[in-house]
């Protein structure tokens, strides 16, 4: 993970976010991998977090895992974190 803050909040602060919400990021890869079993690859994600703590504008910057349904859920789970 690559974390590149650009204001506030420091990259610190962002890794504690995404770690205490890794198990959501694993139960989109968990829900992906029932769907395909050989799933592997890289996706990357982009967002600004807003002066209320929230991320908005998420998108996908690289992927080649191939699963839409996959990004759609990391995009949606990383929406919903909170940011100090």
């Amino acid at each position: 993970m690559r974390v590149s803050p650009r204001g506030r909040l420091s990259g610190s602060a962002v890794n504690r976010v995404v770690n205490r919400q890794a198990r959501h990021i694993g139960a989109c890869y968990n829900d992906a991998l029932r769907t395909d079993p050989g799933l592997r690859g890289r996706v990357e994600l982009e967002w600004i977090v807003d002066p209320r703590g929230v991320p908005g504008g998420v998108r996908t910057v690289y992927d080649n895992i191939g699963s839409a349904a996959l990004v759609a859920c990391l995009r949606q789970v990383v929406a919903t974190w909170r940011f100090p």
